[in-house]
């Protein structure tokens, strides 16, 4: 669902993805943690924090796997995880992350309708 979380579990560890509304419905593989924010408040800057070389770092250093590195929920929800003492800065990263990814959306939007346009117009 829009504004879950996907945290890469095997393979390349730790790849955060925020979900754009265009991934509503869609389905993941079992390679794939998803985190579910408990609101909007906070979504974005989870996915920040993840998404950093800083997030990352922690997510990967749980690590187990001869060959294939793999990382499961329970070590993911033991990753610290700061909480920021100026919440105007939490909130900000948040805002910022949430309006990127209603961005995503809007030029997934238009890139289809350009596609429409060159498929209705241009090729046939």
């Amino acid at each position: 669902h829009q504004n879950m979380i996907l945290v890469t579990r095997s393979g390349t560890l730790g790849r955060a993805a925020i979900v754009p509304k265009h991934w509503d419905g869609w389905t993941a593989s079992e390679h794939i943690i998803r985190i579910i924010p408990s609101s909007e408040d906070i979504a974005g800057y989870i996915y920040v924090f993840l998404a950093s070389d800083y997030g990352r770092e922690l997510v990967k250093r749980s690590t187990y796997g001869a060959v294939i590195d793999e990382i499961n929920d329970e070590q993911l929800s033991s990753v610290p995880f700061p909480l920021l003492k100026n919440h105007e800065s939490m909130q900000k990263i948040n805002s910022l992350a949430l309006e990127s990814n209603a961005k995503r959306f809007e030029a997934y939007k238009l890139e289809r309708e350009a596609m429409n346009i060159m498929h209705n117009e241009v090729i046939y």
